[in-house]
């Protein structure tokens, strides 16, 4: 009876993560897509259109290993919760910076989608190690 109700609790796990994965995914994918647009009709001048974007992706890479390492100490839930709370908060950042016609506050918002973008990356490896 132990092993059935095990499996079914790892089964569960798996398709939480799974779905979190898609979510993640499409949000970062529908924000590229934006960061794009956005960063083109709010830069000051044309050369600086792509630099939320390219931030975005720095983000991300500098990242990786802090959140690795933070993941490894305090746990996935808590690494994950962290996760979820930059992602909202870039999404806030990003869309005050819209209201407010702010390049440089979307370039802030934009970052923090990039580290929100290193936390949805590892919900593969979780889902992994199930």
């Amino acid at each position: 009876m132990d092993t059935v109700a095990s499996e079914r609790s790892n089964m569960s796990s798996v398709a939480v993560l799974a779905v979190c994965q898609a979510l993640g995914m499409s949000c970062m994918a529908l924000s590229i897509t934006i960061t794009a647009l956005v960063g083109s009709s709010l830069a000051p001048t044309p050369a600086l259109a792509t630099l939320p974007l390219a931030l975005q992706f720095v983000a991300t890479a500098v990242m990786t290993i802090p959140v690795s390492l933070f993941m490894g100490r305090y746990g996935r839930r808590a690494g994950f919760s962290v996760g979820s709370l930059l992602g909202i908060a870039g999404g806030v950042v990003s869309c005050l910076a819209v209201f407010l016609a702010d390049f440089w506050v979307f370039c802030g918002g934009a970052a923090l989608l990039g580290a929100f973008a290193t936390h949805v990356a590892l919900y593969r490896f979780a889902a992994a190690d199930v």
